[in-house]
């Protein structure tokens, strides 16, 4: 099945949730957050403290400008590191993936699973699984905003784009309503 093209869009990711993470803390338990980068773009998470080893990162607000090159050839990074207020932060896994499954369902979200390894790649150090989607700039673009309190008027829509139809069959056409 071939993915649709896409000129321009926005990568989101939303949730990041890690499991079985390896303790790294002499006393207590881990203070998770994620970095994540892919392409130029980087960025981390809040800190969950004494998340130990399961944390979860949720209601994110990653989003970045992405082409389709970059979604087919760049990986995603992730790494877990461990929060330490009077030391170093240290390290607990990392791993990538690709994001190019994203375009197969543009628009609606996806679980992408990998496993952290430790620095020398041997020992699983826990798992992440990324909740993320990709949005065409043509979506964006289309989206209907109407001012708060609104009640009652005329809106003059210059263009209706539609997403995700189901095939209605070659030389059909089909009514779109608006509610009375």
């Amino acid at each position: 099945e071939e993915s649709p093209r896409l000129d321009s869009g926005s990568l989101c990711i939303k949730t990041i949730k890690c499991f079985d993470l390896k303790n790294v803390e002499r006393m207590g338990k881990n203070d998770p957050y994620v970095k994540l980068s892919i392409g130029t773009w980087s960025d981390e998470t809040y800190v969950e403290d004494s998340a130990g080893d399961q944390a979860f990162f949720e209601n994110l607000d990653f989003k970045l400008d992405v082409s389709e090159d970059i979604l087919l050839f760049e990986l995603l990074k992730i790494q877990v590191w461990d929060k330490n207020d009077y030391t170093k932060d240290v390290f607990i896994g990392e791993g990538t993936c690709s994001v190019k499954v994203l375009l197969m369902a543009i628009g609606k979200d996806h679980d992408i699973t990998l496993d952290l390894m430790d620095k020398t790649h041997k020992k699983k150090t826990g798992k992440v699984v990324v909740t993320a989607s990709v949005i065409s700039t043509a979506m964006e673009q289309a989206k209907l905003t109407i001012a708060q309190g609104f009640e009652q008027g005329i809106v003059k829509l210059h263009r209706v784009v539609t997403f995700d139809l189901d095939d209605i069959g070659k030389g059909s056409s089909a009514a779109l309503t608006f509610g009375t």
